[in-house]
């Protein structure tokens, strides 16, 4: 199974151990792919160089860009080859959906309110990180 996780769960999921961390865990042991693009990890990059992450990535022992280094072991990375323009009130966000689409990903895992809206694009389904792993659990 492949999916996108937006930005903010990407973050959690290197800061935390609530769902967005339990994803990382199930991509580490192969059991689901996680999709990315140039876009996302440009984003993921510049968001974890904001000051208000500095102490936490302190604590877990990383630096921005080794954090993204972490992470990219277990990404795939995907070039957007369908833009799409659906989410209007924030067009940034259109990029997971691109992505998605690009990878042939089922789903985007995100806590974005502008994504989530839409809980469904074209046969991507959106939700929640708790979601999802309830989706999985209880298919």
């Amino acid at each position: 199974m492949k999916i996108v996780l937006d930005t903010n769960v990407l973050i959690s999921a290197i800061l935390t151990f609530g769902p967005p961390n339990q994803i990382l865990k199930l991509a580490e042991k192969g059991l689901l792919e996680i999709a990315t693009s140039p876009e996302i990890l440009h984003e993921l990059s510049g968001v974890l160089k904001h000051p208000k992450f500095h102490r936490y990535l302190r604590q877990a022992g990383l630096t921005p860009d080794s954090a993204v280094k972490q992470l990219s072991f277990f990404l795939q990375i995907f070039p957007t080859a369908k833009h799409v323009t659906v989410v209007t009130a924030d067009p940034a966000d259109n990029k997971f959906l691109s992505c998605a689409v690009s990878a042939g990903a089922s789903f985007v895992v995100t806590g974005d309110k502008h994504l989530l809206q839409l809980k469904k694009f074209e046969d991507i389904q959106i939700m929640k990180p708790a979601q999802f792993l309830t989706k999985l659990s209880n298919p």
